[in-house]
């Protein structure tokens, strides 16, 4: 069933009195085809809860759609895996590190991508040294511990490969929870895999391999899927183009992976679907804080 965000939120004011005051932060993912409105929620970040709040490190070079609402000095531009380290640790320095604190990665697809791209590329690089026949200890010292995935046969262990790309996907998402800060991600969408050929339903955020989606799925605390729906606007009276969240599937219904925590203490029920999606409401709704009331 399809609600707003207002309508959750009248369920999480009769809460109130009850609830502890919220002592977590927020990891939130969302995936959506090219255009789905991935980005825009981070502006909504932005309005709500101060410019300076919000740390983009952005993976994509596509912040034009909220190209108003940003500011610089919060932005950092990551064109491969050593520039996301850098984006890491520069979000650490600026001081994202407090649960008032966001950290945004803008194009998560593309960031673990850079993962499996290293690792695989090594490996590659790894085998055609011993095929002409380097040793492994006289392989060039930027590739050589990838030497490991090189076999007797003179083949690769790609099972060994994947199984390390899932790995270190998860330790790089880990270490951005331990940052302090909320985080949001943003990822292409993808179906699944059902044979070497074949996908289908349900869709999923898209990453490299298997051990990276279960990374994905073991990190963020709401995954979302982000589709375009349309909106009665209550000023003109006229429907407009918006985007709605699904947190659950209908019953009987698989088309969307999704991941909700219903566990906070004395928590809000998060509806199954939210039309015309607001993350920086959304994290208001979760946290039981009426709108910009934390805007510093």
């Amino acid at each position: 069933m399809a609600a707003t965000i207002e309508e959750a939120g009248v369920a999480a004011n009769d809460l109130q009195s009850q609830v502890k005051p919220f002592a977590e932060t927020l990891k939130c993912a969302a995936y959506a085809a090219q255009g789905g409105r991935k980005t825009l929620q981070i502006g909504h970040l932005i309005e709500t809860f101060g410019v300076e709040n919000v740390a983009i490190i952005s993976c994509e070079h596509g912040l034009g759609t909220i190209s108003s609402r940003i500011d610089e000095r919060f932005v950092f531009r990551a064109g491969d895996r050593q520039g996301l380290r850098d984006g890491y640790k520069w979000a650490g320095d600026k001081g994202f590190t407090t649960r008032d604190k966001w950290v945004c990665v803008d194009g998560g697809s593309r960031a673990l991508n850079w993962i499996n791209h290293d690792i695989f590329m090594g490996a590659q690089k790894a085998l055609e040294g011993v095929i002409e026949g380097k040793s492994k200890q006289a392989l060039d010292a930027s590739f050589r511990k990838y030497s490991s995935y090189v076999t007797k046969e003179q083949d690769l262990n790609s099972q060994q490969m994947w199984w390390r790309t899932g790995y270190e996907c998860e330790q790089l998402l880990d270490a951005f929870i331990k940052l302090g800060s909320n985080m949001y991600w943003t990822f292409w969408e993808d179906q699944t895999s059902i044979s070497q050929y074949v996908k289908g339903v349900p869709w999923i955020p898209e990453t490299p391999g298997k051990g990276a989606l279960t990374a994905v799925k073991g990190a963020f605390d709401f995954v979302f899927r982000l589709t375009p729906c349309r909106i009665k606007d209550e000023a003109t009276g006229e429907l407009r183009d918006s985007v709605a969240a699904t947190f659950r599937n209908p019953p009987g219904n698989n088309e969307n992976y999704a991941k909700v925590r219903d566990d906070w203490d004395g928590g809000v029920k998060v509806p199954d679907r939210i039309d015309d999606f607001n993350l920086a409401d959304f994290a208001n709704l979760i946290t039981k804080t009426t709108k910009g009331a934390t805007k510093q």
